[in-house]
């Protein structure tokens, strides 16, 4: 599934671009098929110059399984 993270980017960054990397936690299912085990997870952002605050990314996939 999809997950959503609130990422706080000050208005410097939205002017000149930047990279943020975000770090969340994940539950994924063990080998087993039955256990539930919590990772955490790094994904970089690129803040682009221009963008807007309400904007809204979307990774596929980097959710709770």
């Amino acid at each position: 599934s999809n997950i959503h993270v609130k990422l706080d980017v000050s208005l410097k960054e939205f002017y000149c671009g930047s990279r943020k990397q975000v770090n969340y936690n994940r539950q994924v299912v063990g080998f087993d098929g039955r256990t539930i085990k919590t990772e955490s997870t790094c994904v970089d952002v690129f803040i682009r110059p221009g963008m807007l605050a309400s904007q809204e990314l979307t990774f596929k996939g980097q959710g709770n399984e």
